[in-house]
């Protein structure tokens, strides 16, 4: 792998772009750069993310050139792996996979909902926290969702106080709500 410093390399599996609660987000089959070789693994960096990670020598199955795209000196080609790599937003984590270059899915995440009052974010610290981190919030008639999106707005999902992940709803007269936030 020496040889490949330098080289920008599509893995295989492609990794899994997963979201601030870590539910899969649409793939993306990015360039890595081959940074560094040592006795410690290889050392690639996302060329888009700029996400690193040191792979195991035994992470790695196979490397495999791409002359067509090898272009001005710059060697390209594929990694396949015997690890899945999951791409969040604070960093690389790795699992094994069953066989080289075969996907490993994201563990499922499960977010409830919980029923509150409309008032229920003024009196829980929620409203201070969003508005603290500098949203606008609100709540949305659910059949109004997807026009919101396009706005910029977005379902707020918070930790509660045992920690799972959770949507508020809200429901006294008239169609269902959901609490929404858009950063100002």
């Amino acid at each position: 792998m020496k040889k490949n410093i330098g080289a920008r390399v599509q893995l295989k599996p492609t990794p899994h772009r997963l979201d601030e609660y870590g539910r899969k987000l649409p793939s993306i089959s990015d360039d890595w750069l081959v940074e560094d070789v040592s006795s410690d693994g290889v050392r690639i960096k996302n060329v888009r993310t700029d996400h690193t990670t040191t792979l195991g020598k035994d992470h790695i199955y196979d490397y495999v050139s791409n002359p067509d795209q090898s272009q001005q000196g710059v060697k390209h080609g594929f990694l396949t792996l015997k690890v899945q790599l999951f791409l969040k937003a604070k960093g690389v984590s790795i699992t094994p996979t069953p066989r080289p270059g075969e996907s490993v899915e994201p563990p499922v995440v499960q977010i409830q909902e919980k029923w509150v009052d409309a008032d229920y974010p003024a009196r829980s610290s929620l409203k201070a926290r969003l508005e603290a981190a500098g949203y606008g919030w609100a709540w949305a008639w659910d059949s109004k969702l997807t026009d919101l999106e396009l706005k910029g707005w977005e379902i707020v999902i918070e930790p509660d106080t045992q920690g799972i992940l959770t949507k508020y709803r809200f429901d006294e007269v008239g169609p269902h709500q959901t609490l929404v936030k858009r950063k100002n």
